[in-house]
């Protein structure tokens, strides 16, 4: 994979097997910190950058392929429906479990604009 050198290194290491729910807590605080910490400038160019990802098949063989994309079809074709797949199945999970969520709820956090409904 082409590292940018510009780039600050990532500060996660790799996730534990049984993670505690405060490790993952502070995870997403050091990943946010990270993509803080990324100028947009830093990102310029990029556009067709090799990202090679490792992909394990089955983890107990020791199965494993990489896939190669440029920057944008990596996450047009990968990282952008894994996103939303994971998104999805915790908005699921916890509907499921008796939270009061709606359609809103989700539409929202999808960025989706409401305009209040008047009859004139």
């Amino acid at each position: 994979m082409a590292i940018n050198p510009s780039l600050p290194p990532s500060p996660l290491p790799p996730l534990e097997e049984n993670p505690t729910f405060d490790t993952l807590i502070s995870r997403i605080a050091a990943a946010i910190d990270y993509l803080e910490a990324v100028a947009p400038e830093q990102l310029d160019g990029r556009e067709e950058a090799a990202v090679k990802l490792r992909i394990d098949r089955r983890k107990w063989a020791g199965n494993f392929a990489y896939v190669e994309y440029g920057a944008v079809e990596f996450v047009q074709v990968h990282a952008h429906p894994y996103f939303w797949f994971h998104v999805v199945t915790a908005y699921d999970l916890l509907r499921a479990g008796g939270v009061e969520l709606g359609k809103l709820d989700f539409l929202n956090a999808a960025g989706l604009k409401l305009f209040e409904y008047r009859e004139d």
